[in-house]
């Protein structure tokens, strides 16, 4: 009993630690139930770690799996996955909130504290609305695309049951929005590589997932001003957003025509290498839905993957990586200082100079997290280097992406990649912050010095 009172204050004692409790205890209470007999198809089996494996993946959204889901669930093990990558990819707190202003529960300042810092916001004003209009969004969305895909799927001939189809339509959406990456196809993307249609509501659908839901309120702000001929004047933060997105976009399209234009794409068509090189890039940096298989690529454009899976997507997003706006703040901070300007500069603003700091403390941990996990691995199991890398970089990014070694891997090596997707869902920022109490200002502060770097 004194053990579990002292887990209890542990947790409580900080709202991060708390939140990381609850993805701790979701993430094993969803392993449960996917690895009781009722979700497994009849004569299936599955070891307890792997589905903490798949919990994990789903929950972090991610994509990972040493199993073959449409091989190893049954309909409600399917639809217990499908629970587990809604909740991972809108937030524990965004689900619970939803639940209490359905019970008409008020929101109270300690519960606002725990959505702010499950979605990463800077302060608690407008996080509940936040939440209303993200919901309602993702919602209609899903909705919209669930009926479209179920459908065409159905009329197209792709599968010819009904109830199927719709079942299909209803799992890939979600995979989709979320950036989780899992299928029940059996073989991702691969079947739909030359029908551009599903692939363009795909990307759709990974896009709006993977912007962040800041940048949904303030397009639904937007399209609200313009019907009302108010004006409106997009955030900062929604600006270096979208345009960071845009350019890693573009920059992973022109690096694939680069990489394989000789390889590749060799004997492809112009429409078919386009849409090769514009889903790629796109599902790399964080979806993980696949439109071939990865070992089909050069070295180099796998090189240029891993990159883009570390990088990730958009702060408050579904996806993970160190988040687009760190990578930005560093990329300007780095031109700043050649430059020989004092302060980072944007849109007429100044960067707070703590927000630099923590954006290159974020790159130095999420490197450090990659190489020791890519280290461990490399000591137990005997793939390449280049593949366990590739799987490493997907796990923290929580993308999904794999060379096919994932069900081959070792037992230590599932639970190396257990704990990098888990850190790459909650972000570095929180994981750092398990092991900090509550802060206090320094009582004594100490003589500068210089020091020679460089």
């Amino acid at each position: 009993m004194f053990i579990f009172q002292k887990i209890r204050g542990l947790l409580h004692s900080t709202p991060t630690r708390l939140i990381a409790g609850y993805y701790f205890l979701f993430t094993v209470g969803f392993a449960i139930l996917l690895w009781l007999p009722f979700s497994l198809q009849e004569g299936a089996s599955l070891s307890f770690l792997d589905a903490l494996f798949v919990s994990t993946s789903g929950l972090s959204n991610t994509g990972l799996s040493p199993i073959s889901t449409v091989e190893t669930f049954s309909l409600p093990g399917i639809l217990i996955l499908a629970l587990n990558l809604q909740i991972g990819g809108l937030g524990l707190m965004m689900i619970s909130t939803a639940i209490w202003l359905l019970a008409g529960h008020k929101i109270s300042t300690r519960e606002r504290a725990l959505i702010m810092t499950d979605q990463n916001q800077i302060n608690l004003s407008g996080v509940v609305k936040l939440v209303k209009s993200v919901l309602i969004s993702f919602l209609v969305i899903e909705l919209i695309f669930m009926l479209i895909l179920g459908h065409y799927y159905y009329f197209a001939g792709y599968y010819p049951v009904y109830w199927i189809a719709m079942l299909q339509g209803f799992f890939t959406t979600v995979s989709a929005i979320t950036n989780s990456g899992f299928d029940i196809t059996g073989a991702s993307l691969i079947p739909f590589q030359h029908d551009y249609f599903v692939q363009t509501l795909h990307m759709m659908l990974m896009f709006f997932g993977a912007m962040g839901f800041p940048v949904i309120l303030d397009i639904q702000k937007y399209v609200h001003c313009k019907r009302t001929n108010q004006r409106f004047k997009f955030s900062i933060y929604t600006k270096l957003t979208m345009v960071t997105t845009l350019i890693l976009w573009i920059v992973g399209i022109i690096g694939f025509y680069l990489f394989e234009y000789n390889h590749f794409l060799t004997d492809r068509g112009l429409i078919e290498g386009f849409y090769f090189a514009t889903f790629n890039s796109l599902s790399t940096r964080n979806a993980g839905f696949a439109t071939v298989d990865m070992n089909a690529f050069s070295p180099a454009t796998l090189t240029m993957f891993c990159g883009l899976m570390f990088i990730g997507s958009s702060p408050n997003s579904s996806g993970g990586g160190i988040r687009t706006t760190t990578f930005a703040i560093m990329v300007l901070a780095i031109l700043s200082f050649a430059r020989g300007r004092q302060y980072v500069n944007i849109y007429g603003r100044e960067i707070e100079t703590q927000t630099v700091y923590k954006s290159f403390m974020i790159y130095i941990v999420a490197t450090l997290i990659v190489c020791l996990s890519t280290l461990l691995i490399c000591m137990s199991d005997s793939f390449s280097l280049m593949e366990i890398f590739f799987e490493v970089c997907s796990a923290f990014g929580t993308t999904g992406l794999s060379m096919g070694i994932t069900g081959a891997l070792t037992s230590f090596a599932k639970i190396v990649l257990i704990a990098t997707m888990f850190i790459g869902r909650i972000g570095i920022i929180t994981f750092l912050l398990i092991f900090r109490a509550n802060a206090h200002p320094a009582k004594v502060r100490y003589p500068k010095a210089d020091i020679i770097i460089g």
